[in-house]
């Protein structure tokens, strides 16, 4: 699933999650993912993105990162 909104005119927001399933692991992946976009100028845009997920079942594998970025368009 996956949800965007923009509760102000400089923040997009983006909120996904997945749940998988797989029968060769017999295991359950629950993932969540959230991305906000801020564009400062017309050129200048900051970027935070952070994620998790967690395998339960056969597979026990856990997810988690972060990233942030400024971006900079030249045209």
């Amino acid at each position: 699933t996956k949800y965007q909104w923009q509760p102000w005119q400089q923040l997009q927001i983006q909120l996904e999650y997945q749940l998988e399933y797989s029968e060769n692991e017999d295991s359950w992946l629950n993932q969540g993912d959230l991305l906000l976009n801020w564009p400062i100028t017309e050129q200048l845009s900051m970027t935070l993105r952070t994620q998790y997920g967690a395998e339960t079942g056969g597979d026990k594998d856990t997810i988690f990162f972060t990233q942030a970025s400024l971006n900079w368009n030249f045209f």
